[in-house]
């Protein structure tokens, strides 16, 4: 038996009485502790078999490859034309992206998956202070969308940001292509089409609706002040009666429906009704109404909600920035004019009409 058969073969043992160890669980706290325990003995297997992998797995020289800011390590056997190819459009992407700061970029080397003999290329004096971070980019780049250089990029970035915008997020960062109709019209679909209350409370102008639609303020409950009894028992549909909780939100008791779905491991919504793609078209919205510069103040921004982040990076209230991403996102993105309505109109012509009689009683009429 080869050392990587045996190394596996070890693991394998090791893992199996895993399923042995979980009792059944008798409440939302011995749950925690039980699938914490299982994901620590998970973490040791898949350990144990990446270094029975990484120890018969043979070593692929790195050589190096720039363009710009970015440096990315590959395998030396791919061609020097594709590695430029790759090297230059990861540049363009971030640059184009306005969203990682440049010494981000200029911090890292892009370690390809394939390039595991690294020492000699990451000694160079080029590369001096740079941190090497592994990606996975597939190669050859040859008709693969940009969404394959794009994603592993711009996780290496959101890796790095704090939880208040890792957690709201949800690693949703397509928004960074810039496809301003794209991000929009995801947004009016899911105001349009609402599948919860906030949204058709936004939709109606509510400020309050749209924060609660996009999750932006740190709730300390947000299954209770986010959904509605019924939309808290459809999402717990899908769970089983012994999971704690659930029977009693199933007959009637909210208060067991919020609890239950507070300690559920996954809820299809995180807790925030706005979909992954719809929260991203909020950057997007305030990229495109103030600047990329403002998404870079706010993802360095740590203090206070994301909602808040936002809200200073635009120089507005948070009300404010939430009215316009509802109507950058109904405009599908397009630039948008305010409309006076009748009462506007009529304050209007009062404003006027008392402009005019001032002027006549002045002596200058006389």
């Amino acid at each position: 038996m080869s050392s990587r058969a045996l190394a596996v073969t070890v693991a394998l043992a090791a893992a199996g009485p895993v399923r042995a160890q979980v009792p059944e669980a008798r409440n939302a706290s011995e749950l925690r502790t039980l699938v914490a325990r299982l994901d620590s003995q998970l973490v040791v297997f898949a350990a144990a078999r990446v270094r029975a992998e990484q120890a018969t797995a043979p070593r692929r020289t790195a050589r190096l490859a720039v363009s710009g800011d970015v440096v990315l390590a590959l395998w030396d056997v791919v061609p020097d034309s594709l590695a430029q190819a790759l090297a230059r459009r990861a540049d363009s992407i971030l640059a184009a992206s306005g969203v990682v700061p440049a010494a981000f970029t200029r911090s890292l080397v892009f370690v390809m998956q394939d390039a595991t003999d690294t020492a000699a290329a990451l000694a160079v004096p080029e590369v001096a202070g740079r941190r090497a971070r592994p990606i996975n980019i597939p190669v050859p780049l040859r008709g693969l969308d940009d969404w394959w250089v794009l994603d592993p990029l711009l996780g290496t970035f959101a890796a790095s940001l704090d939880p208040t915008w890792t957690d709201w997020s949800q690693n949703a960062w397509g928004f960074v292509r810039w496809r301003t109709h794209e991000a929009a019209e995801r947004g009016g679909r899911e105001l349009t089409a609402p599948r919860f209350t906030v949204a058709d409370r936004c939709l109606s102008g509510e400020a309050r609706g749209c924060r609660l639609f996009l999750g932006v303020d740190a709730d300390a409950h947000p299954y209770r002040d986010r959904f509605t009894p019924a939309e808290r028992r459809s999402m717990l549909e899908g769970y089983y009666g012994g999971y704690p909780g659930v029977v009693a939100c199933r007959n009637g008791d909210d208060a067991a429906c919020v609890r239950a779905l507070e300690n559920a491991p996954y809820t299809g919504t995180g807790g925030i009704p706005a979909g992954g793609d719809t929260r991203a078209g909020l950057l997007a919205a305030l990229a495109a109404l103030h600047g990329p510069v403002a998404v870079q103040v706010a993802l360095a921004d740590r203090q206070g909600s994301v909602g808040e982040r936002l809200a200073r990076a635009a120089g507005v209230s948070e009300d404010s920035l939430m009215l316009e991403w509802r109507a950058w996102a109904l405009s599908g993105g397009r630039p948008y004019h305010v409309r006076a309505g009748f009462g506007d109109l009529a304050a209007a012509l009062v404003a006027v009409s008392l402009l005019v009689f001032l002027a006549t009683r002045s002596g200058r009429w006389h």
